[in-house]
């Protein structure tokens, strides 16, 4: 007998580390067959992009390039992923926080299965990179409410106030692009404003459009480095990548590094444990890791 479902929820990947490429394409068949059997096509498929693990930024990118893989996987229709690189343990490939997981899985579910079109299921998503002088323009899909950058240590969890729209569950410390201005409330928060404009490489200004009036919550006044955006690199026609410097504008991110003139390609928390890595949304989902070589979605 079939009982009838309304979706899947799945959790690997593991298991496939050690020879990541072509991991899309494993799992390509592995949802056509899984939904031919049911007799559905279009069941939804709700999958976790595998969480940080070993030693904080090592040098190992096996675990990064399957997650790669596992991103690209969103070009399966139907399919939704929840991200967990900010959850995981350096020495347990199994996150203990499985609270975190299940509950971000729940708002995939949410949003496919259940039809809740304004829920902030995911995490920002890049979409798109753009060539500006000795800048790279990364464009991101589901920002929610904004991008931010969430101090280390901080809780993220989503609360109950994911709708796009309506009033927002803030998690994390948010960025403050080009020169900041902040101004300490007596309740431990902090008022963090962008300015305009910052002077960025190549001798041109790139207008850092505000994400309105941000709010960083703390008990601790913020520091510079917490509001530091991080995890990104880039590399020139030779391939090395370096880390890149990096700032928010409106629903994009311009990156750069002053050795390299004509930057080519970008990285995001690209590592086994990309512990550093600190791009959200709003909504307190984090990023998820990608990587532009051999990526279309270029200008």
């Amino acid at each position: 007998m079939i009982f009838p479902v309304k979706g899947i929820l799945w959790y690997q990947g593991e298991s496939n580390t050690g020879r990541p490429a072509g991991y899309r394409d494993l799992f390509a068949a592995l949802v056509r067959d899984w939904r031919c059997n049911r007799g559905n096509g279009e069941l939804p498929f709700i999958y976790v992009q595998l969480a940080n693990f070993g030693e904080e930024d090592d040098t190992q990118v096996n675990w990064a390039e399957l997650r790669e893989e596992q991103r690209r996987s969103l070009e399966i229709p139907q399919t939704a992923m929840a991200i967990t690189i900010d959850v995981g343990e350096y020495n347990d490939l199994h996150p203990q926080d499985k609270k975190t997981v299940g509950q971000r899985l729940a708002l995939c579910a949410r949003k496919l299965a259940y039809g809740e079109e304004h829920l902030v299921h995911s995490g920002p998503m890049f979409a798109r990179m753009e060539h500006s002088g000795e800048t790279l323009i990364l464009h991101f899909d589901q920002v929610g409410s904004g991008l931010t950058v969430r101090a280390r240590g901080e809780q993220t969890v989503p609360g109950e106030q994911n709708v796009r729209g309506g009033e927002q569950t803030v998690f994390g410390e948010q960025t403050v692009p080009g020169d900041g201005r902040q101004a300490a409330q007596g309740d431990g928060e902090q008022t963090v404003q962008s300015v305009g404009k910052q002077t960025i490489p190549g001798g041109s200004n790139h207008t850092i459009k505000d994400n309105d009036e941000q709010t960083v919550s703390g008990e601790q006044p913020a520091r510079a480095a917490d509001c530091e955006l991080k995890g990104f690199a880039v590399c020139g026609a030779d391939g090395r990548f370096l880390p890149a410097q990096a700032v928010i504008s409106g629903d994009t991110v311009i990156v750069w590094h002053e050795e390299i003139r004509q930057p080519v390609h970008a990285r995001y928390a690209w590592s086994n444990n990309p512990a550093g890595a600190n791009l959200y949304n709003r909504e307190g989902l984090p990023a998820s890791p990608f990587s532009t070589c051999g990526d279309r979605g270029s200008a």
